[in-house]
């Protein structure tokens, strides 16, 4: 449940408050709601690709 509601959070299709609700129904921890929320607020470092050189 974590990694689909991780990436459900990312595609902002899923918000704090959905998560809050995950927390209260055991679905995942409040350790890793504030994961869920770090993970986004931190910047994608772009990949290089052969293309793009």
């Amino acid at each position: 449940m974590y990694e689909r509601l991780k990436r459900l959070y990312h595609e902002g299709r899923a918000s704090e408050a959905m998560l809050k609700n995950a927390v209260k129904r055991g679905w995942i921890t409040d350790e890793e709601m504030q994961e869920i929320i770090a993970s986004k607020k931190e910047p994608e470092i772009p990949v290089s690709t052969p293309e793009s050189r």
